[in-house]
This record gives C-alpha cells, sequence and structure tokens, in this order.
C-alpha cells in the first residue's frame, strides 16, 4: 500500500499490510538505481512540492539511500 496517511497506515498495519511512503518510495527507487540522487528529489520535493520533511526524516532517508554525508 502506497500512503502517507497516517490513520491508513494504522490501519494497514492492523491489516499487517505492506506500506511505503513517498520517502519510501524515493528510497527505494534510489536502491534500485531508478534515480540518481535521492537527495535531489527530496529537496525538489519540498521546494516545489510542498513537502515537509523533519531534518531527522531526511538524515534516515539519505543513509538507507547510501548518501548520507558520512558515507560520501
Amino acid at each position: 500500500l502506497l500512503t502517507d496517511d497516517r490513520k491508513a497506515r494504522l490501519a494497514a498495519q492492523r491489516l499487517k499490510i505492506a506500506c511505503i511512503g513517498l520517502v519510501g518510495m524515493v528510497v527505494y527507487a534510489k536502491q534500485r538505481g531508478n534515480i540518481p540522487s535521492a537527495r535531489s528529489l527530496l529537496l525538489k520535493l519540498e521546494s516545489e512540492g510542498g513537502l515537509y520533511l523533519s531534518d531527522a526524516v531526511v538524515a534516515d532517508a539519505l543513509r538507507l539511500a547510501r548518501e548520507a554525508r558520512d558515507q560520501d
């Protein structure tokens, strides 16, 4: 299930349905080589798409996408 809605995620979890959100899809696309940079796409989603991401969420996403500053 693809959703960023908190209630939908909780319902999916109760039903044992796998769930992923937009940030997870960005990380997945980077891991598969479908996009060159998770960092640039996340920045674009924030600046042009109106998406708010906390610093912690961005840091976790970049770590999972192997783009964390300490992994460069």
